[in-house]
């Protein structure tokens, strides 16, 4: 035999045993969500609802538009102490346009579970993720931002022109917030100026209604 020839591995029982166990939770745990309406294979899209009651709402509850189901509730957060609103976050899992102009409604099943109803606008303008800019116009010469990102957001950067500039309040990692702006010198480099410490509500990632 030739020593350097590379032997195979011998692969234990023990081994098999514990790889085939772990694969089996990883199904289990995507059965299971799959059952509870969630897919974590699938992309989503986030949005947010203020509601001032949610009337038995749960989580994993869906979300109809004409009765058809495209999506499912995420979480649901009081948006104060005093309990003034609840914020209900939830996925969309069909690419659908939702005019700004929708508003949305908890209806109540006494036979089954309550879900929400989108009740479609009229506008010819569709809600978007400010994260994601507005592709469809760009480029812009600035880009002016009114709440707090946690990061300058890539694709609205792309959306600049050369020699255009984003003013934002960005989040520095210990709980402030710095005025900056960001000038795009090229496709590849960019110049930051911080002009004081400010206070601005956060940037959430996903669309809120």
């Amino acid at each position: 035999n030739n020593p350097r020839q590379p032997k195979a591995m011998k692969v234990s029982n023990e081994t098999k045993i514990g790889a085939l166990t772990a694969i089996a939770i990883t199904l289990l745990i995507l059965g299971f969500n799959f059952l509870k309406g969630k897919n974590l294979i699938e992309k989503k899209a986030t949005m947010y609802i203020a509601f001032t009651k949610v009337n038995g709402l749960n989580m994993a509850d869906v979300i109809k538009i004409n009765g058809l189901k495209i999506g499912g509730v995420e979480d649901m957060q009081e948006t104060d102490a005093n309990l003034s609103g609840i914020v209900v976050a939830f996925h969309l899992t069909r690419a659908i346009n939702i005019p700004n102009d929708t508003y949305a409604q908890v209806v109540t099943n006494p036979l089954g579970n309550a879900y929400i109803e989108l009740i479609m606008g009229k506008s010819k303008t569709f809600l978007k993720d400010g994260f994601e800019g507005l592709p469809t116009f760009a480029p812009f010469d600035k880009i002016l931002i009114t709440c707090a990102a946690p990061e300058i957001p890539a694709a609205l950067l792309q959306q600049l022109k050369i020699g255009g500039f984003i003013v934002l309040p960005l989040e520095d990692g210990h709980q402030n917030q710095d005025m900056v702006r960001i000038t795009k010198i090229s496709d590849t480099e960019i110049k930051k100026e911080i002009f004081g410490k400010f206070a601005f509500v956060p940037m959430l990632k996903g669309l809120v209604k």
